[in-house]
């Protein structure tokens, strides 16, 4: 089993949940909620000079699209931390895998779960916070996020003794990828199109980016050690699940939440080519930064010695 660095033990001092209040939205008028770089719909709306289509109730699409954005982002980040990353640590603490980890382990995992409790706290805080001051409602959400829908995907390749053992492997792995995504989000304030984003936001991203850097590196370790542990045939029996997840979360980073883009697409206007060209221009915008989180994964299965 691996050993744990002290800087990953040592929770007390550096958790937000100990160090940190929740924040309170100052929204000066005229900013943007969510940074134009994450949502490149709207370039594509003032591209084309897109206005709702009439009857429609939005005043104001730039502010509703984003707002919507920022809904409906953390709120996908609460149901990924308080589901899939906090029953994969749960597991840890209570032996749920062909690994036993030891006590260290264990009580780190128990840290991460109130660490990730706390965030979607936070998230659930930040939206309740944007709707009171926005006065916008958030479009109904998706029962299962993307990242989610796709574990249960590739899930159905592997055996059923397996499956809590793959949960594992998904939680380490999108852990990792989760502070990739926010470290990217943090550099991209300096953007030209992000200059009019409200300070919330980042303040927000930074409070959970200081928790994520150590998550990361437990999900590495932990991942690690597990892979070193358990038998060839169930490696062989995991890797083409594993494989199946790379693949189709690189392709959802890719080509974008289309169904989140069609819910917003769909009260400004009725034309499915209007639409359509949305999704295709979010595809193309989000290239690079979709190549990165795929390079991320990669390097991150090629450390831990699962792709070798």
């Amino acid at each position: 089993m691996q050993s744990i660095p002290d800087a990953i033990l040592d929770w007390s001092k550096v958790a937000s949940i100990h160090n940190k209040k929740l924040i309170p939205l100052t929204l000066e008028k005229h900013q943007d909620i969510f940074p134009i770089s994450s949502q490149p719909v709207i370039k594509y709306i003032e591209q084309k000079q897109i206005t709702h289509e009439a009857g429609c109730e939005i005043k104001d699409l730039r502010s509703w699209v984003l707002a919507q954005s920022f809904y409906h982002y953390f709120s996908e980040l609460a149901a990924l931390e308080s589901r899939l990353i906090c029953n994969a640590n749960a597991g840890i603490v209570s032996d749920s895998y062909t690994v036993k980890f030891d006590h260290n382990f264990k009580q780190i995992a128990s840290s991460i779960i109130i660490d990730e409790g706390y965030h979607s706290f936070c998230a659930l805080d930040a939206v309740r916070q944007v709707e009171e001051q926005t006065g916008i409602k958030s479009v109904k959400m998706l029962k299962k996020n993307c990242a989610e829908q796709i574990f249960v995907n590739c899930r159905r390749l592997v055996e059923h003794r397996y499956w809590n053992d793959f949960t594992l492997v998904i939680a380490s792995i999108l852990e990792a990828i989760l502070a990739k995504d926010l470290d990217l989000c943090l550099r991209a304030r300096n953007k030209i199109e992000n200059k009019n984003t409200s300070g919330y936001f980042y303040l927000l991203q930074e409070n959970h980016f200081r928790d994520e850097s150590r998550h990361s590196c437990f999900a590495l370790l932990t991942l690690e050690a597990f892979w070193e542990n358990i038998t060839d045939e169930e490696r062989t029996n995991l890797l083409p699940a594993i494989h199946e997840f790379v693949e189709q979360y690189s392709n959802f980073v890719s080509f974008g939440d289309a169904e989140f883009i069609k819910q917003v697409m769909a009260p400004i206007s009725n034309d499915q080519t209007v639409i359509d060209g949305a999704i295709e221009f979010c595809q193309h915008d989000r290239k690079q930064e979709a190549r990165q989180i795929q390079v991320s994964m990669l390097n991150m299965l090629n450390q831990t010695r699962v792709f070798c």
